[in-house]
């Protein structure tokens, strides 16, 4: 989407989330965030600029854990745990404005018992041979 346009999307936001996408505390917990899940500089920016989108309702929130992932480059329980935090601190204060969503989908789908499977380990070279025995894998 053209730059213009984001400017005038953003420019019809109630104040409130104005104020908030533009706040030094809303920065603040993107970088804490970008901190806590290792995240490199360019997935910073990427990260503020996901979230902006998610206030603009260019994303749904539902696909916000597929949507950080593509957008971030990141695995899938990164992307959970980033959507976790966002979820729990910001966009649950603003449940008026993302109403027409499905708030209480996304909580569910958030919920601790979903986080995705831990990654299985790659199989490592023991000289020029793969050992695909799984007691050798740590």
């Amino acid at each position: 989407m053209a730059n213009l346009q984001r400017i005038q999307k953003f420019q019809n936001l109630p104040e409130n989330i104005q104020n908030l996408l533009l706040s030094e505390e809303y920065h603040l917990f993107l970088d804490n965030i970008a901190q806590q899940t290792s995240l490199n500089q360019l997935q910073r920016y990427w990260l503020s600029y996901a979230v902006s989108t998610i206030f603009l309702k260019e994303v749904a929130l539902n696909k916000m854990v597929e949507y950080l992932q593509k957008e971030l480059q990141i695995n899938q329980a990164k992307a959970f745990k980033i959507s976790q935090l966002l979820y729990e601190n910001i966009i649950n204060k603003y449940k008026d404005y993302f109403a027409p969503l499905p708030l209480k989908a996304l909580a569910k789908t958030l919920a601790p018992e979903n986080k995705p499977a831990p990654e299985k380990p790659i199989p490592r070279l023991k000289g020029n041979i793969v050992d695909l025995r799984q007691d050798q894998i740590k």
